[in-house]
């Protein structure tokens, strides 16, 4: 089992918009520290002493496509692959299994029905 596991992180992040990923530590594991990709700032985080749910508040400056983030503990560590990405960046359409993504959209045009 992982001593250090990943309980939330978004896909795409925005730039200048504080951003969080939550990891699940265990004791032996503190403190964990974070490798941050350039244009990525940590703004705050949890108690870097206190086992359990670990959180880490971030916030990006400039455009990174698969950034990769990792989060060293002891003995064990974490990879996190994310998108940062500008206003136009965020509003790109993509597909997450049969929904397409992101759900705006002008009213005069037709999209799929999600109910």
């Amino acid at each position: 089992m992982a001593e250090i596991s990943l309980s939330y992180a978004p896909e795409r992040i925005e730039l200048g918009r504080v951003f969080r990923i939550v990891l699940e530590v265990v004791d032996k594991q503190f403190p964990v520290t974070p490798s941050l990709p350039p244009g990525v700032n940590l703004v705050d985080r949890t108690n870097p002493e206190k086992p359990g749910e670990t959180i880490f508040y971030l916030k990006a400056s400039q455009v990174i496509r698969n950034a990769v983030f990792r989060f060293d503990g002891n003995t064990d560590g974490i990879e996190i692959q994310l998108d940062c990405l500008d206003r136009a960046g965020i509003l790109e359409r993509r597909e997450q299994g049969e929904i397409r993504l992101p759900r705006r959209w002008p009213l005069w045009e037709n999209v799929d029905e999600l109910k």
